[in-house]
């Protein structure tokens, strides 16, 4: 790389990009923290409902936040349950921030992956163990996709072959949750393809604008593939979770009723 060109990708310009291959400092783990909530002012309410639709986790359930970065997702799982959490990234300094996030919050300390997770390998095999009660998946699998040069069906084919090894992570009866935002893949097309791998219970949790929480879950020895098959689905309190109320704007509330215009009458 050029010297003009390390210059420019380190310009403080790259803020006032969206998004794209030269918007922002998206690797570095500090710059990320810091403008996550600003440029993707949703993600926190998402990773919120997330944790009003998870089902009750016990002091021994295992966790596992997939790419999980600095453990936003992860916190979030443990402000609610104490269960033993796992996080994985491929970068010691986001892992790093992870440990900090918790001590921050005066949570038990994570278990800490460092990992770059390939199909063949989504997590060590010292870590599998018997599998995990619950995975999370905040900002992640849009991540495996985007930096590809792959065909429309490539991709599809790649994310359905990432959602096959996180099924096989899971243990009968094990819960993932997807907490992202739209853009390599149609929700509806992400819905279908947790179907076509095996997952049951499959469903939108929560959606606004462009962010969205899916919930699904690994069937049990010979359960059926139906969204009451078993109590301690998502699904049963997914129901129950309002969304936020819907103020019409003050221009739209201040209009005056118009009163429909009598029906003529019939000509004889």
């Amino acid at each position: 790389m050029s010297n003009q060109a390390s210059a420019a990708d380190s310009s403080w310009t790259r803020n006032l990009q969206r998004g794209g291959s030269g918007g922002g400092f998206w690797n570095d783990a500090a710059w990320y923290d810091a403008h996550l909530a600003q440029r993707m002012p949703l993600h926190g309410e998402a990773l919120r409902r997330m944790t009003l639709v998870l089902p009750p986790l016990a002091p021994e359930a295992r966790v596992l936040d997939f790419l999980g970065g600095s453990g936003a997702a992860a916190e979030a799982v443990a402000s609610v349950y104490s269960a033993r959490i796992h996080v994985l990234d491929s970068s010691a300094e986001r892992l790093k921030r992870a440990a900090a996030r918790f001590e921050r919050a005066l949570l038990p300390p994570p278990t800490l992956i460092e990992h770059s997770a390939t199909l063949a390998a989504p997590v060590p095999t010292s870590a599998r163990g018997a599998g995990f009660h619950l995975i999370t998946a905040a900002l992640a699998l849009h991540h495996l996709l985007e930096h590809t040069q792959q065909s429309s069906d490539e991709k599809l084919a790649s994310f359905r072959a990432w959602l096959t090894a996180l099924h096989d992570l899971l243990q009968p009866g094990g819960h993932l949750f997807i907490v992202d935002h739209v853009g390599q893949l149609p929700v509806c097309t992400q819905l279908q393809q947790l179907l076509t791998v095996g997952f049951i219970d499959v469903d939108v949790a929560w959606r606004v604008d462009d962010m969205f929480v899916i919930g699904a879950r690994r069937a049990l020895d010979g359960a059926k593939a139906a969204p009451t098959s078993a109590a301690a689905s998502y699904s049963k309190q997914a129901a129950h979770v309002a969304p936020p109320p819907v103020a019409l704007p003050a221009t739209a509330a201040s209009l005056p009723v118009v009163a429909s215009p009598a029906a003529p009458a019939a000509i004889s």
